[in-house]
């Protein structure tokens, strides 16, 4: 299931340019990650890695979208 919700946030912001819905599920797969700390060690390294490879994929996106922000003072004219 973290697999398929990693996979469902990339896929948010390669189609939709959502990464605001993808930090959502950042954070939801960190919540993960710490709720099972020192628990089960596979599930906190798959979730943690989810987590970081979403985040990085959100900001790579954002970046190579930074002309068209809607914060950019240049395009309050």
């Amino acid at each position: 299931m973290i697999l398929v919700a990693t996979g469902l946030n990339l896929w948010m912001i390669y189609t939709r340019s959502m990464r605001e819905f993808s930090l959502v599920g950042v954070w939801a797969l960190v919540a993960i990650a710490v709720r099972h700390w020192g628990e089960i060690m596979p599930l906190q390294i798959t979730a943690i890695a989810g987590a970081a490879l979403i985040f990085l994929y959100s900001s790579y996106h954002g970046f190579k979208n930074r002309k068209t922000n809607p914060f950019n003072p240049k395009n309050f004219t």
